[in-house]
Formats: structure tokens, sequence, C-alpha cells
């Protein structure tokens, strides 16, 4: 009989072949899957991270604030330049990693008021903070000769044709382009946080931290494939807040719920399940950002529909009219009943009549609304139907079209902008010093 060999059995990454073969036994025995890591994620803080961060009385720990940060930077910038100077205007300490040759071979982040025991600040690597955040996987990013629209009309719409591409560039574009353009979108996302307020803003920034691990796969992103969406998440920071009814912003949301429900349906196909969650939940918050800028609120519609009578000025919504109420009938008579039934018919009923005073007819717009897909399957039709009018109404006119491509052919004149956010006043103050 052979004597037993003394050498230390071999366990060399056995957690991943162990999770392997639990994903091959639930297969095989029909069992719930479990989604499992693919590498690919941050690195999550740790719970001393947690504790003080506790103790300090923070809602997130400091590595969670300067990823955000971080990612906020490269939304803003063009070029590694402009990426550090943003992130000293955004309050951040940074600590570049200076090569021999002379050339940036890395950089560390780190809160002012993050300190140790012995008062040194807590630094943070780029790689650490995720892995698509080191100084090799930004500069990827930056390409010479990108183009910044400098109109102030134009960016919402820009951004928003941009995003609507998204969803067909995803079903039949190769893979490493497409995941170029869901590292892009999540840029778009970081935009967004900055040029939003009140409740939008919070549900956007949630569904920014969460689509963050849906940016991120196996495979290699070609980055060149999300310049223009880089571009246009670039214009809509340098645009600053849209307009004050929340119409600009509903338009970008619609196209962004769009994006993010493509980029479930592209993880799920690649059987990229922590991804496809993550979009999943983005979807959720995004969807939950967008009522809010739909809800009819006094003050905006009063704004909006001041031509109204006397009566109906101190309404929260235009009253429905018999022309509006005779198209739903004869438009959609088998829905008509539960539409105006629906809690969500007041909004509905406010966007058709916006849509009527640009000159359509009420049937017109709830057929061009109602053709786009069925309505059976719908849990609220006259949601749904408010959401595709909106989202009609602020397509880019031809007009609109043609001066963006004016924009990209002759510089535009510098226009007035609006209060500076910390993110514009370091961009602008970097690009004076040059």
């Amino acid at each position: 009989m052979p004597l037993c060999s003394l050498r230390r059995p071999d366990n060399y990454r056995d957690v991943f072949r162990a999770a392997a073969e639990c994903a091959l036994i639930e297969e095989e025995w029909g069992l719930t899957r479990v989604d499992r890591s693919d590498r690919t994620a941050a690195q999550r803080p740790g719970d001393a991270e947690r504790l003080k961060a506790e103790r300090r009385g923070r809602a997130t720990t400091p590595r969670e604030h300067l990823r955000e940060r971080v990612r906020t930077a490269i939304a803003a910038a063009s070029n590694e330049a402009e990426f550090f100077a943003v992130l000293e205007g955004l309050g951040v300490k940074v600590r570049k990693r200076i090569l021999p040759s002379g050339e940036v071979g890395g950089y560390s982040v780190a809160m002012p008021d993050d300190t140790n025991a012995n008062g040194a600040l807590v630094w943070f690597g780029g790689g650490r903070l995720a892995p698509d955040l080191s100084l090799p996987r930004i500069r990827a990013r930056f390409h010479p000769g990108t183009h910044r629209d400098t109109s102030t009309a134009e960016p919402w719409h820009r951004a928003a044709t941009t995003l609507d591409a998204l969803p067909g560039h995803l079903r039949h574009g190769e893979d490493e382009a497409a995941a170029g353009q869901l590292s892009a979108l999540g840029e778009a996302f970081s935009a967004m946080v900055v040029v939003t307020t009140g409740p939008t803003r919070i549900e956007i920034r949630r569904a920014s931290i969460a689509f963050e691990r849906a940016t991120r796969c196996r495979v290699e992103a070609d980055q060149r494939a999300g310049d223009l969406l880089r571009a246009a998440a670039r214009d809509l920071l340098w645009a600053g807040r849209g307009e004050q009814d929340g119409g600009a912003t509903a338009m970008i949301l619609c196209t962004l719920v769009l994006a993010a429900l493509a980029a479930v349906h592209w993880h799920r196909a690649r059987n990229h399940h922590q991804q496809a969650a993550a979009a999943h939940q983005a979807l959720i918050h995004l969807q939950t950002a967008y009522l809010h800028t739909t809800t009819p609120r006094p003050t905006t519609t009063r704004a909006a529909w001041s031509g109204a009578p006397p009566g109906a000025r101190d309404q929260e919504t235009p009253p429905a009219t018999p022309e509006l109420l005779e198209a739903l009938r004869q438009v959609l008579p088998e829905h008509a009943d539960r539409i105006v039934a629906d809690p969500a018919w007041p909004a509905l009923n406010t966007a058709l009549t916006h849509a009527t005073r640009t000159g359509k007819a009420p049937a017109t717009v709830l057929f061009e609304a109602a053709g786009q897909r069925e309505l059976d399957t719908a849990a609220s039709p006259a949601e749904v139907l408010t959401w595709r009018i909106r989202r009609q109404l602020h397509q880019p006119t031809a007009r609109h079209r043609a001066a963006t491509t004016r924009s990209t052919t002759r510089p535009a004149a510098t226009p007035t902008r609006p209060a500076a956010t910390p993110v514009r006043r370091a961009t602008e103050e970097h690009r004076r010093r040059r």
C-alpha cells in the first residue's frame, strides 16, 4: 500500500471552483440560481470603515463618497488634467504618483476630514475604489479632439437623442462596443445627479450608485464607442439645470429608463447576473424619479396653463374637456373607463391638454401614443400614455437638430450660464489657466 503524500492540498482559488460547482448543481437540480461574483465588483467598505462612519455621523463611508466624487469628475472632464482639476474643485485631496520619467503613473484621493489615529489622511488609490477607476482605465475614456457643445438650449435634446439610440446599439452592436457605451451611460447618470434637485436628484443618485455595478463585466470595453454619450453628459453638466417645470428632466429620464431596461436585457442575455440585478435596481429608482417630475404641482401647473380660464388656474390640473373625453373613447374605447378611473388620469389629462396647445388634435395625440405598443398588459395605462406623450413632446425638432449641427461646424458664442456648480467652476478655472 503506497504511503500517503505529505504535500499540502491544492486549495488555490477554491472559493471560485466551489462556486462553479454550486452553479452546476443548481442548474442540474432546478434550484434557484444565486448571483455569484465575476470579480469585477468594487471593493466593499470593511467593518472598521463602516463603524468609523457611524461614529462620525456619516451616511456613507469615505470610500463610497470618494468613489462617487471620482465618477463625477470623470463625467465632467475631457482630459486627464481637467479630471484632477475637477476633483480638487470638489474638495477632494489628490496625490499623484510620479514615475522616474516625470509622468503620472497613478493617483490617490482622500477626504480632508478623514484621518487615522495618528492624524494622517486616509488615502485610497483609484484601483482600490473600483477596478475601472485606476488611472489607465480613466485615460482610456479620454480621446483628443472630442467636441463639447457650448449651446445652452440644445444639450438636453442632444443628450436625449443620444440616449434614445442606446437600446438599438446594445441590441445590434458588438459586445465590446456595448460595454463601452454602458460605461458612458454610468457617466450620464453622474451628470444627471449634478443638474437635478430635490426628490428627483435623490432617486437619480440612488440609481447612479446602483448602476455603477452594471458598468463593469468580463467583456473588455471599447471606450471609444461611448464618446458621443460622454460628450452629451459633459454638455449636460455645462448647461446646468433644466426647465423649472421639469420638462427637460422628464425628457432625459424617459430615455434613461429605456436605456436602463436595455442594459438589464443585455446583461441577462449574457448571464451577467449581478450586473442585470444592479441595472434593474437602477431602473426602479429611475421610474420613481420620473414620477416626481411628472406629478402635477400647483405652482408649475398654474405657470404652464396661464392661458386657461380664471376658474381653471387655481386647480392643480386643467379640467377634462368633453373633447378630450370624446377623443379617449374614440381612440381607446376598450380602455376608456379604466383610464378615467386610473389615479394617473390627472397627469394624462395635463399631458393631453399641453399636447393640444401645440396644434395637434387630441385624437391624433392619443392614436400616436397608443400605437407604440399594446396597453392590455399595462398596470396603469394612463401612466403609460402620459409617459409616451411627454416623450413625444420633448423629442428634438428639426430646428433643434439643425442648431446642433451648426454648433458642431462653427464656434458658438459663450452664453450666459446659470449659477456655477463646483464642477463647472473647477473646469472653467482650469481652462482659463491653460
